[in-house]
């Protein structure tokens, strides 16, 4: 018995030796949540912009004449922008607009499956108070071990070392550091000619929107959100991001009325505006894929905005 205890002892070493490395290492890694964190404790920003990985790629805060840091993410939810921005709320005196990304789909989802756990890790907000007790002790637990270690490798490889970010999807810049809470998709995916990825993405959404039993409770929260800001003096402004046209057209046109009309219902209420460029239009290379822009879009949608901001309030002030 001996003997094999001490067998044992001796396998299970080289894990134990991999697990407490991994967690050491996660625990001073840096991810894109932990970075904006950072950036929106130094209260610079006068715009602030939220939402999914659509504002995420499309909002280059470079491009504003006013300061602008980006704070949405991957999947980020109405849920999390909202308690992102509270967080930091007080410690934003400058803050003046907050840009609220509008898809078709963000009154239809709060969790953001996984990534829960990363905003977790990365701004200390649950989902829902949320947390299991192992996700609070272990990241490896937390992040799952096949995702910690990709994290480890990624941040060894030496691939990240100017982006910083190990936790950054497949594709997007690695050659920049990222500034004011932005990273790009350098060029074109290759895949606004494949209609089944289309098809599949929008089936995907349609069905979201459609399932959704939680819509009433988003959008309540939507609203204490609006108010909050109006409160304070912040202007917020609902903004919908370009999407390549062929992709649009797949999308559900009864629920899209739906949502549009929740929309203009919130609108007319708190004397929201909705700037909504679904239906830009803008050259195939200004798309990554066929619902994110790449670095080049992101300019041309960017320099919009700004010029509507400069427009419709900043020059009537």
């Amino acid at each position: 018995m001996k003997k094999f205890l001490i067998k044992l002892s001796l396998y299970s070493l080289p894990f134990l030796v991999a697990f407490i490395g991994a967690e050491v290492y996660l625990r001073f890694a840096q991810t894109s949540y932990t970075i904006k964190d950072d950036g929106l404790r130094e209260g610079k920003a006068e715009i602030l912009i939220l939402g999914n990985s659509h504002m995420n790629y499309a909002a280059d805060p470079s491009r504003f004449s006013m300061y602008a840091f980006n704070a949405s993410n991957v999947a980020q939810s109405l849920y999390f922008d909202k308690r992102i921005t509270l967080k930091h709320l007080d410690h934003l005196p400058k803050l003046k607009f907050v840009l609220i990304g509008m898809d078709f789909h963000s009154l239809s989802f709060s969790s953001q499956d996984s990534r829960d756990i990363w905003s977790y890790l990365g701004y200390g907000i649950a989902y829902k108070d949320s947390v299991p007790f192992s996700s609070k002790i272990s990241y490896v637990s937390a992040l799952t071990p096949k995702i910690a270690f990709e994290f480890v490798k990624r941040g060894y490889s030496g691939d990240y070392d100017i982006v910083k970010a190990v936790d950054l999807d497949a594709g997007v810049d690695l050659s920049k550091p990222i500034e004011k809470g932005y990273v790009s998709y350098p060029s074109t995916g290759g895949v606004l000619n494949s209609e089944f990825h289309q098809r599949t993405r929008a089936k995907a959404f349609n069905h979201m929107v459609w399932a959704c039993k939680e819509r009433p409770a988003i959008i309540a929260d939507l609203e204490g959100f609006i108010v909050e800001l109006q409160k304070r003096g912040v202007t917020p402004i609902f903004v919908t991001a370009p999407c390549y046209a062929p992709y649009v057209k797949m999308l559900d046109a009864r629920l899209m009325a739906q949502h549009q009309r929740e929309i203009d219902r919130l609108t007319e209420k708190y004397g929201v505006k909705h700037w909504d460029y679904l239906n830009m239009p803008l050259p195939e290379k200004a798309f990554h894929d066929y619902d994110h822009l790449s670095a080049l879009g992101a300019r041309i949608f960017s320099d919009t905005l700004n010029h509507r901001l400069q427009r419709d309030f900043i020059s009537q002030r």
